[in-house]
């Protein structure tokens, strides 16, 4: 599960959030000098999620080419295919209707979204949220 709440990760992904994202993701070491800047711009469970998602975008470079724009954590980064091995999965359900329980943050439900009408479901309400972004 997720370290910060669901509202958090909304408030993020909102124009007002937007500064928070940009500021997390540009700096270096996560030191107290840093983080108190951070805070001037979100409470602390915006920060703990901005700075969540900085690195697992950073992490999922390996995984998904096109990272940048992944909603995810750490623990969905670790979990997921990569989009390599999620595209193979994927052929399996080519044109035929597909649910994907325990989605995590969607690794293998995008793929399968390209080929066939999908659905994810998954029990943390934080993952299934960033697998429908």
């Amino acid at each position: 599960m997720s370290g910060a709440p669901l509202a958090a990760w909304q408030w993020l992904a909102t124009d007002e959030g937007r500064a928070l994202r940009d500021a997390a993701a540009s700096i270096g070491a996560t030191t107290p000098a840093a983080v108190m800047a951070l805070r001037k711009l979100g409470d602390a469970d915006a920060v703990r999620a901005a700075l969540e998602l900085a690195h697992a975008r950073q992490r999922a470079v390996a995984k998904f080419p096109d990272a940048a724009g992944l909603w995810c954590d750490g623990h969905g980064v670790e979990q997921a295919s990569s989009a390599r091995v999620a595209a193979w999965k994927a052929q399996r359900f080519a044109g035929r209707s597909t649910t994907d329980l325990c989605t995590g943050m969607g690794g293998d439900l995008m793929s399968i979204a390209r080929v066939a009408p999908a659905e994810g479901i998954d029990r943390d309400p934080v993952r299934a949220w960033m697998a429908a972004r």
